[in-house]
């Protein structure tokens, strides 16, 4: 299997890992404020990633002053990036949030031609410029249907665009588990600033059942997350992510009873139209 191949696997995998974790995250989010359900699930991810770890001998680990400093940063945007997820998962239906979001891969196409020199054709620019038509479908700025909580999940995907541009830049030789143990760890310690002030609620049956399956789902998807943007060119990989269209369209559905509009399938339509075509054009 090609090193393209073996991305795209990765990244169908990852997308499908994150819509699982974030349908439980907006499900728990209606019971506990988002900043204890973000301290919470992290404090459920960092035992796995210890023992993980451990398994892996991380205390021989050689890492570079430089894979620190881009891991560090990494975790720094991490915090924005989740605060941003999870407002629009609270105010937004969650496949018109997760709808947004891939206009990651546009971005990260011209982050591979203009910072990883990658070659990326005129065609695929055009493809790219003609994804985007499909995100301004969905959030309909100007309209009277437009939200303004849909700037969270364009937020959102400004610094998912920039946690994977980093996980692209680190060094060759560090340990995958690296970027991601320091991202969850800044995120688990920053969470207690989210939401100053607000009431501590105490976990219910059903959040401590959500809690770790919510937790497993992310362990994955940020582990997988950084081999999916090492492995591969980035402007191939990147198309799958529409596959997190359909995932959070059937999750929204059977958990929400959450239906999304005609509109939101035409520009989603759009977008996977755009990733086909670059796919094809490899």
């Amino acid at each position: 299997m090609s090193d393209n191949l073996k991305g795209a696997a990765l990244t169908s995998l990852v997308v499908l890992l994150y819509t699982l974790n974030d349908g439980l995250m907006k499900l728990i989010i209606t019971y506990m404020p988002l900043s204890q359900a973000v301290f919470f699930r992290n404090l459920t991810i960092l035992p796995f990633m210890g023992l993980l770890a451990w398994h892996l001998k991380a205390q021989n680990w050689r890492i570079t002053r430089k894979a620190w400093v881009i891991s560090i940063i990494r975790g720094l945007n991490e915090v924005l990036l989740t605060i941003c997820l999870l407002l629009a998962f609270k105010y937004m239906l969650l496949s018109d949030a997760i709808a947004i979001l891939q206009a990651a891969p546009l971005l990260l196409t011209a982050v591979a031609a203009l910072f990883f020199r990658e070659q990326v054709s005129k065609s695929r620019w055009l493809t790219a410029i003609f994804g985007l038509i499909g995100v301004l479908v969905i959030i309909r700025p100007g309209t009277a249907a437009f939200d303004w909580a849909s700037l969270y999940a364009v937020g959102a995907v400004c610094f998912l665009t920039i946690r994977d541009s980093l996980s692209k830049s680190l060094p060759k030789g560090t340990p995958d588990l690296l970027p991601a143990l320091v991202a969850t760890s800044i995120v688990f310690m920053s969470s207690v600033f989210y939401e100053p002030g607000a009431p501590w609620i105490m976990p219910n049956g059903i959040v401590f059942l959500l809690v770790p399956a919510a937790s497993l789902f992310m362990f994955g998807a940020t582990y997988f997350s950084i081999s999916m943007m090492r492995v591969g060119d980035i402007s191939f990989t990147s198309p799958f992510r529409y596959m997190a269209i359909l995932w959070s369209a059937i999750v929204g559905m059977l958990v929400f009873n959450e239906w999304p509009d005609i509109t939101m399938w035409i520009g989603a339509a759009i977008l996977v139209a755009s990733g086909v075509y670059l796919i094809r054009q490899k």
